[in-house]
């Protein structure tokens, strides 16, 4: 037994009781409210003030049981710290234990050891935390490191530990199969490495684990962890249309670094991911990336965008389409005598009506500077946005060149073609525009590529009347004029 369960059992033997007023009520409220238990019976599992302020655990307290009425099988992923262990595989599980509901818990995790410390926080609780024990009616009839056998208000039940791969077909408590299996971290480094081991662990949960339970009683599978792998156990479980899965990032908007918990230090964080963007996006947005995979690993930034011979402006408007997308806008500056291009780009959670003045913003002052072009994705509804803010445009006494793109190619070729001129510093990127270099540096496993989109756009729009060498225009034009005088007098 570790120095730190010795530490727990210690401090929960040290605990006085809770008064007998109010019991019946505190009871009923438990039962029903995790995160009150969780701080009535359990606070020194936790570290709150007045209320809980990351999403993951507030997902996991309020709305968890019932995702589980809906579904059989709930895939949780989050990042690392989110205390995943302690709220689902410790505190869930001494939830469920109150409502008499289950017969049969196993908890499985990645190896027998560390499904074997998991197990061992809740057997501690079972066996020691008087208050908990007493308001519940709990019995301990069978403990060691593996498994407890518990009666509450005669209700009886057992909960046990296994890692990964254990022979477990088959698995009884008297004539009871699992009806609630847990599996926490069942992946880790080595088990994802190769491809054999991803295929052994996945076979083992479609012919063991989701075997387990009876067929005809009710059960649930719960899944918490990290993604390791684009492959892995949990990649595959999240995209079976028939699971309820949800992802629970540390950043939840990379344009303002917005955090999960709010308490949590932003610029400590910050500094992480510019550090290891490679690590920080799999430990903590669960997006599994390799630096050789990526399409955008290296670029080059700016500081501010230059006075520039012209600007592109490409649109990726979010119309009817998945939620989540951004309304993308996308200028791409021009300098003819560097030869060089500057991408700036930003992702708005606005619907399009709201647009129509941020994009004529956007033109007014671009085109104050420069010749100014814009280009809109223009795919069934977002027809109609065009011609919207052109009769705004009109109406505001603008008229933006404005050029329809009917995407006719695929989105992934599209954008690839950005990749030479990033990578030989042909278009230098904003090293203030956050989203896109989020979207750049974890593309083609990125969450959302709205805004290399409307950059790809841009870049069209670009080629088609943007690579202008003024020079050679103007020596073009001086040649036509010749030509009509000349063309006059014969």
């Amino acid at each position: 037994m570790t120095p730190d369960i010795e530490t727990l059992r210690d401090y929960l033997k040290s605990l006085p009781e809770l008064a007998d007023k109010g019991r019946e009520a505190r009871v009923r409220k438990a039962r029903s409210n995790l995160w009150y238990m969780a701080k009535t019976y359990f606070a020194h599992h936790i570290e709150f003030a007045q209320s809980e302020q990351s999403r993951f655990r507030k997902f996991v307290h309020r709305h968890l049981p019932h995702r589980m009425q809906k579904y059989r099988i709930v895939a949780l992923t989050a990042y690392r710290g989110a205390a995943k262990t302690t709220t689902v595989s410790n505190l869930f599980v001494l939830n469920q234990v109150t409502k008499k509901e289950r017969r049969f818990i196993p908890i499985i995790s990645s190896t027998d050891t560390l499904a074997k410390s998991i197990f061992e926080v809740v057997r501690v609780e079972l066996e020691e935390n008087a208050r908990f024990r007493r308001d519940f009616n709990i019995e301990v009839l069978k403990s060691n490191d593996n498994e407890i056998i518990l009666k509450s208000d005669g209700h009886l039940m057992k909960l046990m530990c296994a890692g990964a791969g254990a022979k477990i077909r088959g698995v009884r408590f008297l004539s009871w199969r699992p009806d609630l299996i847990i599996l926490d971290d069942i992946e880790n480094d080595e088990n994802v490495e190769s491809k054999t081991q991803r295929e052994k662990l996945w076979r083992w949960y479609t012919k063991v684990i989701k075997k387990l339970p009876s067929r005809r009683g009710e059960h649930n599978i719960i899944i918490v962890g990290t993604i390791l792998h684009h492959d892995s156990l949990l990649s595959r479980i999240a995209k079976d249309k028939s699971v309820y899965y949800r992802n629970f990032p540390l950043v939840t908007d990379m344009r303002t670094f917005a955090l999960d918990d709010p308490s949590l230090d932003k610029e400590a964080i910050r500094a992480e991911y510019d550090e290891d963007k490679e690590s920080f996006m799999q430990e903590y947005q669960n997006i599994p990336i390799s630096r050789d995979a990526l399409l955008f690993s290296q670029y080059e930034t700016f500081e501010t965008m230059p006075r520039c011979d012209a600007y592109f402006i490409g649109v990726d408007p979010a119309m009817g389409k998945a939620k989540g997308d951004y309304f993308a806008i996308a200028i791409l500056g021009y300098k003819a005598e560097e030869k060089r291009l500057y991408l700036t780009a930003r992702g708005y959670k606005k619907n399009p009506t709201q647009m129509i003045g941020t994009l004529l913003s956007v033109y007014v002052r671009y085109s104050k500077i420069a010749r100014t072009m814009m280009a809109i994705e223009t795919i069934a509804y977002q027809e109609f946005f065009k011609d919207v803010f052109q009769r705004s445009a009109k109406e505001a006494g603008l008229v933006p060149s404005v050029m329809s793109l009917k995407n006719s190619i695929a989105k992934e070729i599209r954008i690839n073609a950005l990749a030479p001129l990033i990578a030989d510093g042909t278009i230098l990127i904003d090293e203030k525009a956050s989203l896109l270099r989020e979207e750049l540096d974890t593309y083609p496993k990125s969450p959302h590529d709205d805004l290399l989109d409307a950059a790809e756009m841009a870049k069209r729009l670009y080629e088609r009347g943007g690579g202008i060498d003024y020079k050679r225009v103007a020596r073009m034009q001086q040649g036509l004029k010749r030509f009509k005088t000349l063309s006059k007098a014969f």
